[in-house]
């Protein structure tokens, strides 16, 4: 009987030992991920935008441990930004490695904010395409996330918005970049409705600020 009770007794233990391991490595696999902001706007709306950023990326993060809230999420969102951001985590289970992200506050051609380069890991399931990944926050004049997208390559970037010279080509080529950007992220999404219509017949196009079907913009 006493033999028996030891191999009980071991039994618990290496379950107990177990248990406590998978909650440690959970417990790690949450990176607090900090954003600072450098350069861009004033010292407060920096601060301000970067604190609810780094909120963000933890958020995130907890969603891919399987403990976000979408509370966490939402109230540094617009109804949009937060229906955008969601898809993304979830489509995507994208998560930050790193403990802090540098990057710099753009104002865009149409008085809105930009913040690009945070570094992911994204699942691209069986999708073709590098897994590590650069989020892009559009967010409004009071620092509300409206939008986010997946960034294509800095060097294109730089090349696309380091030509334009007047206002108005800025503003354009800010409509090309989003349009680029939102491509990738419907890629990365899987958005298979959004990618069929670029491709159908009858394409989307750009009319303005807006995508339109081809026989829509000709009215």
């Amino acid at each position: 009987m006493r033999k028996r009770t030891g191999m009980v007794t071991l039994s618990h233990l290496i379950v107990v030992l177990g248990l406590a391991a998978g909650m440690a490595a959970a417990q790690q696999s949450i990176v607090v991920s900090r954003v600072v902001l450098e350069y861009g706007s004033t010292p407060e709306l920096r601060e301000q935008i970067g604190a609810a950023l780094s909120a963000v990326m933890q958020e995130m993060n907890r969603f891919a441990a399987g403990r976000g809230n979408d509370d966490g999420l939402r109230i540094h969102c617009t109804e949009a930004g937060f229906t955008a951001l969601k898809q993304t985590i979830e489509t995507t289970r994208c998560f930050s490695t790193i403990p802090e992200c540098r990057a710099n506050l753009v104002e865009t051609p149409n008085n809105r904010y930009e913040v690009r380069g945070l570094k992911v890991r994204v699942d691209m399931g069986g999708t073709k395409g590098d897994p590590i990944q650069f989020l892009v926050f559009e967010l409004n004049a009071l620092g509300k996330i409206a939008n986010v997208n997946f960034a294509i390559e800095e060097q294109y970037y730089n090349r696309l918005m380091q030509q334009g010279r007047e206002q108005k080509d800025l503003f354009n080529r800010q409509i090309i970049l989003d349009l680029m950007e939102t491509f990738r992220t419907a890629h990365n999404r899987k958005d298979i409705d959004y990618l069929e219509k670029i491709y159908s017949d009858d394409a989307l196009i750009i009319v303005g600020q807006v995508l339109q079907k081809k026989a829509e913009a000709k009215r």
